[in-house]
């Protein structure tokens, strides 16, 4: 979805972020040494604490959908080296199940464990996976430890808001935020 190209009135209330700071951190915070990022951390293990939130999150909001399409690069990557390198055996062999860029949900049968192993390159940004639940009217961008998130006029955010608060993520408004 290009921003900048949408208009403002429609988008106001409709484009949100979760995230796991409560507002966005400036540049030059000292606070930046509790953000997270995968390339840089030697020890995985904050990272992964951090990611299992969002796993959990994405998993338990789409639950609640019966209509979902997904789009990602995994089959055209040319990061297939670097997808390995991030991923451990188990989840290589879960990823055989997407056979495509865009597919429906139901066509892999609701394989959760092939969504997670697909979510996980995405959050640790060797991918970029947008999921759209249409009965919902979601439409979820994930690419690292931030989400954007988009609502059609009948989207609800409510139930979104009570996932992401249970498993201690923070969701931002943000229109409010350009």
């Amino acid at each position: 979805i290009d921003i900048d190209k949408t208009n403002k009135e429609i988008i106001n209330n409709r484009w949100f972020g979760i995230d796991s700071f409560p507002k966005q951190m400036e540049a030059e915070s000292p606070h930046g040494v509790l953000d997270v990022f995968w390339d840089l951390d030697k020890d995985k293990t904050r990272y992964l604490k951090q990611e299992e939130k969002f796993l959990r999150a994405l998993l338990l909001i789409m639950s609640y959908s019966k209509d979902i399409i997904i789009s990602d690069e995994y089959c055209f990557s040319e990061n297939k080296k670097c997808i390995k390198k991030v991923l451990d055996k188990k989840d290589l062999e879960y990823l055989k199940g997407v056979k495509d860029v865009l597919f429906d949900f139901k066509e892999i049968d609701y394989d959760y464990y092939a969504i997670s192993s697909l979510m996980k390159t995405a959050l640790r940004e060797r991918n970029h996976i947008s999921i759209y639940m249409l009965d919902l009217e979601i439409a979820l961008d994930v690419n690292g430890l931030y989400i954007d998130m988009y609502f059609g006029t009948n989207g609800n955010i409510d139930i979104i808001k009570y996932i992401c608060n249970i498993e201690g993520l923070y969701i931002r408004d943000r229109y409010l935020e350009e």
